[in-house]
């Protein structure tokens, strides 16, 4: 819950309410239905309850959010004096896999693109990173995330459908918002 409530503060979407009811972020397909005898129906909330952090998410256990369990979420019966963790690859499928992670990384694209103030793609770049890391980006990692951008744009520009799926239409340069999200992502 720690790392979707950090993406959603990086981009912008995280809401500061506290208190009140459970909310029921976005689910994998599915898994719901997995829930004991199937009777568990899963309504995703709408407004900013989709984006509060996930203290508040409803926990379900026969059908908990996978996210949970990937990131060491501890056992809900049991008191938990400390966390355990791990680092897997499944932890990076999971965000990149993941619709909670793909509409943070749309909207820092906007905010990103539409903030007057950044102007270039270096300006956008380090004001990126300084948001998801909470420092300064070494010359070495903005090389890297420099050709990322590139790449992403060439294969953006060869392939139009996809950049529509990733970034939608609502950008007046799909192409260039579908480049920035898949490199944010990163």
């Amino acid at each position: 819950e720690i790392i979707r409530d950090i993406t959603l503060g990086a981009s912008g979407q995280l809401s500061r309410k506290v208190g009140g009811e459970s909310v029921y972020p976005p689910l994998p397909p599915g898994v719901a239905q997995l829930s004991y005898a199937n009777n568990f129906k899963w309504t995703v909330s709408g407004g900013e309850d989709r984006y509060r952090r996930g203290l508040y998410t409803f926990f379900k256990r026969t059908a908990p959010d996978p996210n949970l369990i990937t990131f060491d979420c501890p056992d809900s019966n049991l008191t938990a004096t400390s966390r355990s963790s791990s680092n897997t690859p499944l932890m990076a499928l999971a965000t990149l896999q993941n619709e909670v992670f793909h509409e943070a990384a749309q909207t820092f694209t906007k905010n990103l693109l539409e903030n007057p103030a950044l102007q270039t793609d270096l300006q956008r770049l380090t004001q990126g990173f300084r948001a998801c890391l909470a420092r300064f980006p070494e010359e070495a990692e903005l090389v890297t995330l420099t050709g990322l951008l590139k790449d992403n744009r060439e294969y953006y520009q060869d392939d139009k459908e996809s950049a529509l799926k990733l970034a939608p239409s609502k950008y007046p340069d799909p192409v260039e918002a579908a480049a920035w999200v898949a490199t944010i992502r990163i």
